[in-house]
């Protein structure tokens, strides 16, 4: 029991030392190229962050077949981020740093929504019993997430190249870079793939619900690196960027979904898992709303260093979190 619980929390921390160095090497790599500030955040630190989630959920429908486990992970990990915003309001302090936020990330929220959009309406067809649309294995949601996230970044990268000044420096030292950044994605892969098992060890070993399990434990656990490298961002005084690398990250998490489908091959993923995420997609999509009503009204007034839109996450989240787990154990 102790060595399951031990393991746990030494794949989590590898995650943490990895996912932060990673995307601090990440950083430097891009800082010397023309890539803006919020595209080096939506593109770059996001996919690197989000390498625990794709890789824990890819494990789970490969290794372990467990794809409520994966799908659970993934929603999951889009709520958590969502939440680290709140953490970063009370850090930055100055102001409601959704009130601070460029508009362009009003863009990543709205794809994040139609996306999110797609998996709530695949997963309610398959709770009222509608057949299952797809081709060559894969259902016909995860071809239109996968062109809609393409499409989304097409769009991000046109309207942030508007609002942030691209900058350049000189680049030294970058083949260590790129070894250093192979070394620390390769411990992310690992890791992801140790955490799926381990979580399918404590599911099996506590009797705990899959799905439930997978969306509250598994989900904040690969979310860790989005929260090391968003309060890192704050540090050095990128507050656009910590808000960039979180919505980027939600959009990549959504998206792996179609990888997941591809990988697995008992059926179109979305139509194999328990009808019970529905629940936490409707939340999440909840969620991104306030974040997306935030960042186009920018109130100013704060709370206790929080913000009208910070407060109304922690509010709805709290909420949701415990109607979703009556809903599951009731």
């Amino acid at each position: 029991m102790f060595i399951l619980w031990g393991n746990f929390l030494l794949c989590a921390f590898l995650i943490i030392i990895s996912g932060y160095k990673l995307s601090e090497t990440a950083g430097r790599i891009v800082s010397a190229g023309r890539l803006s500030e919020g595209l080096m955040g939506v593109l770059i630190l996001a996919a690197i962050t989000s390498f625990p989630e794709m890789w824990t959920s890819v494990a789970s429908v490969v290794k372990i077949n467990a794809p409520n486990l994966g799908i659970g992970n993934l929603i999951g990990s889009v709520m958590f981020n969502l939440i680290i915003i709140a953490a970063l309001d009370y850090r930055y302090g100055k102001a409601p740093i959704l009130s601070s936020a460029k508009r362009y990330h009003l863009i990543t929220c709205a794809f994040s929504l139609a996306l999110l959009g797609i998996v709530l309406a695949a997963l309610s067809l398959k709770n009222l019993g509608g057949a299952s649309i797809g081709l060559f294995g894969i259902g016909l949601e995860s071809y239109l997430i996968f062109s809609i996230y393409l499409l989304g970044l097409s769009c991000i990268n046109k309207f942030s190249a508007k609002e942030d000044a691209p900058r350049k420096k000189a680049g030294q030292g970058l083949i260590n870079m790129y070894i250093l950044l192979s070394i620390c994605a390769a411990v992310i892969i690992g890791c992801g793939f140790w955490l799926a098992s381990i979580g399918k060890s404590i599911v099996t070993t506590y009797g705990l619900n899959e799905m439930y399990f997978g969306t509250i434990v598994i989900g904040f656990t690969t979310s860790l690196p989005e929260i090391i490298v968003s309060i890192a961002c704050l540090s050095i005084g990128s507050a656009d960027m910590a808000v960039a690398n979180i919505l980027g990250s939600n959009l990549f998490n959504i998206a792996v979904i179609p990888l997941a489908d591809l990988l697995y091959r008992r059926g179109y993923i979305l139509s194999s898992v328990s009808s019970l995420h529905i629940y936490s997609s409707v939340l999440v999509i909840i969620l991104t709303m306030v974040i997306f009503g935030s960042i186009l009204y920018k109130p100013k007034k704060s709370f206790m260093r929080l913000g009208a839109g910070s407060i109304t996450l922690i509010l709805i989240f709290l909420l949701g979190n415990l109607i979703l787990y009556h809903i599951i154990n009731g």
